[in-house]
């Protein structure tokens, strides 16, 4: 079989999984981009917490994760011959007229049952877990079109310092939100190293466009590796105003991720943007170290459930000098135990320079 027929089959598959995800049919329209390119880079701080929206401090409980993204590479750039050839090697169909961004990546997450009282935690919930992790990042954005590929690398165990930080911050709350000592962190998982490839791509459809803008992010993504693996497909429907400044809202993977940028030139000299979004993706999970236990040694486990979706919901306010995005997700169950789905909030603060 031709490449050219593999590319064409892949497209038409991508096409069918999208439109099974989302439910919905919707046409595009050119995408509107600025001539010039955005050279400033954006941090990111994003806070994700089950504590915002109670009941709290259960399952996926806090999530930390603070990133940095580049300014546009483009042609004139010394880094542009760099970004296009590793683009050739994992990106299909690289033209070279696209524009490339990289970025670094910093996280801890961490992972509890639902009872934090038992010194010995119910073999039936989910086991205590940390991920101290960070990594690398390249975007290509085609202006239709931003495909994301993503190396991260951690360790999950008692050197993730899960436990530290969970009770550290109890113990600083002590006495005003009534939180108490965390005992069952001696039953976590153990140490192990791990390693994360993921890809995505996000389609951008402008459904209409005028003094407010309605758009349509779908995206299919996958990650490889022995703490994560899996496939979703899933997208955003936002409503608001210059929704070109990005790609959505970041987030803490698994999860709808848009972009860590903020394209600052799209604002077209204007001082605020905004919109409100909302969204769905389904997962099928083959591996979750947090649900199936250490790789290599013995570790408490729970039979997962494959099949994982995300709802989510939430506002996005952007100005010259950053972005602030708060938004809400529901989860469903993750393993076969599990009593009700989780929920929780995220909160991104990113700062433009």
């Amino acid at each position: 079989m031709s490449s050219m027929s593999i590319v064409t089959i892949r497209r038409k598959f991508t096409s069918i999984a999208l439109l099974a995800a989302l439910g919905c049919t919707c046409l595009g329209v050119s995408e509107v981009r600025s001539s010039e390119p955005d050279p400033g880079w954006t941090i990111n701080l994003v806070e994700e917490n089950d504590s915002f929206n109670p009941p709290s401090d259960r399952h996926y409980t806090q999530g930390l994760m603070l990133s940095a993204s580049s300014g546009e590479r483009c042609g004139s750039c010394r880094s542009y011959e760099i970004l296009q050839g590793v683009s050739d090697l994992i990106f299909p169909d690289t033209t070279g007229t696209e524009q490339f961004r990289y970025g670094v990546f910093l996280g801890q997450s961490i992972f509890t049952p639902q009872n934090l009282t038992r010194v010995r935690p119910d073999p039936r919930d989910r086991p205590y877990a940390g991920w101290l992790y960070g990594g690398t990042n390249m975007y290509r954005d085609a202006g239709k079109t931003l495909d994301k590929a993503q190396v991260t690398i951690g360790l999950v165990g008692p050197d993730a310092k899960g436990g530290e930080a969970q009770n550290w911050w109890h113990e600083y709350t002590y006495g005003t939100l009534g939180a108490s000592r965390v005992e069952g962190w001696n039953a976590q998982l153990r140490n192990e190293p791990g390693i994360v490839l993921s890809q995505n791509r996000i389609w951008r459809h402008v459904i209409s466009a005028g003094e407010f803008d309605v758009d349509l992010l779908p995206q299919v993504n996958a990650s490889l590796g022995n703490v994560l693996t899996y496939a979703g497909a899933g997208g955003l429907i936002r409503f608001g105003e210059r929704l070109d400044v990005d790609w959505g809202p970041p987030r803490i993977e698994p999860a709808l991720s848009g972009s860590d940028f903020i394209n600052r030139g799209n604002l077209d000299g204007r001082w605020f943007a905004w919109y409100l979004f909302a969204g769905s993706e389904a997962r099928i999970v083959a591996r979750n170290i947090f649900l199936d236990g250490n790789t290599f040694t013995d570790s408490a486990s729970v039979d997962k459930e494959n099949l994982v979706a995300d709802f989510v919901g939430g506002v996005s306010m952007t100005t010259q000098i950053g972005r602030l995005t708060g938004s809400y997700t529901l989860r469903t169950k993750e393993f076969s135990n599990q009593e009700r789905n989780d929920e929780f909030i995220s909160i991104t603060l990113s700062v433009r320079f």
